[in-house]
């Protein structure tokens, strides 16, 4: 049974599992993205669903499958699930297990595999909701992930109900529910109910987690008599980091990138700097730029570009023939071919170009537009990785007792650091490609479209006269003369 997901306010579809009472059974997803710098992983909760119309809820963080929740057990060989671990891992009450990051079957229809241990499932739970994330989240959507499927097979591996992800509601979110499987009487049921989530897996958890009550404080009578003051001592203060230290520490940096930088410092708790968060900081926004370049190659290699570029230079070819003509003292073509007579037959490959580079010029204006786009986004980004450049050095330096940590750290600012620099490059390429796009855009609207039409207007007139007098003939050398020029 094909079913399409559907967004919320639409009736789900629905589709009871036919199992045996304790048999198991697996959930395989796939997808396809074009995108090579982002990365896409499952996650299912199990959850506790009260059935009357609130919201399920997480019980504990051992019913979290995800490649997010370190710490749980690996399949076989008894170490734990670290940060990037790309290794199959399960719950600690073995009811669910994921086959890891690694693609399952490479080239083939499977990306991974969630297997449910119906026996181990705990008491209580009564609902299992699947996710489908993208990261990172600020550069992708879920637009950019095709042709999204969820099959549920028994456990001989026969299919029990297929899931399609295919309405435009979900291009907007950086990651998706991808429906929730309900125990009712005694029977699972797939419901194809999708919701759109931003924020990425944190969102998702924040959303389903139960938030403990506090205790409420018992009023205590104040004592009769007089008493010694409560003194609370203050809560500790992070270190205070002084601009004009930083300074001088990285000489040259603007004082407001070292401002933000100390922003990051301060939110920074390096207690929970894994080494592998130490070997990823930044990357993001590396992806980030990354992308950056890839779509600004793909604006500056158009074909319109190419072949605006290619008509500009025929019609160069063309103008400069006729304009030799013109240069002819008139008593050398009175018994000959007329410069009009050579206009009329090239005319029609002129206006022909002509019609190619107006149809070009749309497409060209928009180029422009996106690279100026772009252009403003690289500062920013650029800008960003100055500022995390800067937090990451200085961060490796309170690492110093641990080298693994400090080192990898250090070596994430000094690629960021190049990555900086190769941005200031990457802008100034930018300009230029800018800078050529506006002059062939001016080229095309104020010299082909304007100046030639009234140009080869005037010449079509001496055709008309009885005779062609010698100033008709020097504008006529200076008209197709300043054409030419405006197309060097």
């Amino acid at each position: 049974m094909v079913l399409l997901l559907a967004k919320p306010g639409d009736v789900a579809a629905r589709n009871i599992l036919s199992l045996g009472s304790s048999e198991n059974f697996s959930i395989e997803l796939s997808w396809k993205t074009p995108r090579k710098d982002i990365d896409i992983d499952a996650h299912v909760l199990m959850l506790k669903n009260s059935g009357n119309g609130e919201r399920s809820r997480l019980v504990s963080d051992d019913h979290v499958l995800s490649t997010f929740n370190v710490g749980l057990p690996l399949v076989g060989n008894g170490g734990v699930h670290e940060e990037g671990d790309t290794r199959p891992f399960h719950l600690v009450c073995s009811a669910l297990y994921h086959s890891g990051k690694v693609r399952i079957n490479k080239g083939a229809s499977v990306d991974e595999i969630i297997k449910i241990s119906r026996t181990c499932i705990p008491d209580g739970i009564n609902e299992m909701a699947l996710f489908l994330t993208i990261f990172p989240t600020d550069v992708a959507t879920m637009s950019e992930v095709k042709k999204v499927k969820v099959v549920i097979k028994n456990s001989k591996g026969e299919e029990l109900t297929e899931v399609n992800v295919a309405h435009p509601y979900f291009d907007t979110f950086d990651a998706v529910q991808l429906g929730s499987l309900f125990l009712k009487n005694g029977k699972w049921e797939y419901v194809g109910m999708g919701k759109g989530w931003n924020g990425g897996f944190g969102a998702i958890y924040d959303y389903f987690k139960i938030v403990p009550e506090q205790p409420k404080p018992t009023p205590v009578e104040a004592p009769k008599t007089a008493s010694q003051p409560v003194v609370t001592p203050p809560s500790p203060r992070k270190e205070t980091i002084e601009l004009n230290s930083m300074a001088a520490k990285f000489p040259g940096i603007p004082r407001e990138t070292l401002r933000e930088a100390r922003n990051v410092i301060y939110n920074t708790d390096v207690s929970k700097l894994t080494t592998i968060k130490c070997a990823s900081f930044g990357e993001a926004e590396q992806l980030e730029y990354s992308k950056l370049v890839d779509d600004s190659y793909l604006l500056t290699s158009d074909k319109h570009i190419k072949e605006s570029v290619h008509h500009l230079a025929r019609l160069n070819e063309l103008l400069t023939e006729l304009a030799g003509t013109f240069e002819k003292k008139k008593h050398f073509w009175e018994s000959g071919e007329k410069p009009w007579e050579k206009l009329g037959k090239v005319r029609p490959e002129i206006d022909q170009l002509k019609d190619l580079l107006r149809q070009a010029l749309p497409h060209l204006n928009t180029i422009n537009e996106r690279l100026s786009g772009l252009n403003e986004k690289s500062t920013k980004v650029a800008h960003v990785i100055d500022i995390m450049s800067v937090a990451g050095q200085y961060l490796s330096e309170q690492l110093g007792n641990d080298q693994n940590r400090s080192s990898a750290l250090l070596s994430r600012s000094m690629s960021l650091t190049q990555t900086a620099a190769q941005m200031i490059e990457g802008t100034i390429l930018r300009k230029s490609s800018i800078e050529t796009v506006e002059t062939l855009v001016s080229r095309i609207r104020d010299t082909i479209l304007v100046m030639l039409p009234s140009w080869m207007d005037s010449v079509a007139y001496f055709a008309l006269q009885a005779s062609v007098t010698e100033t008709d003939l020097y504008r006529a050398r200076n008209g197709i003369t300043d054409i030419l020029q405006k197309l060097k």
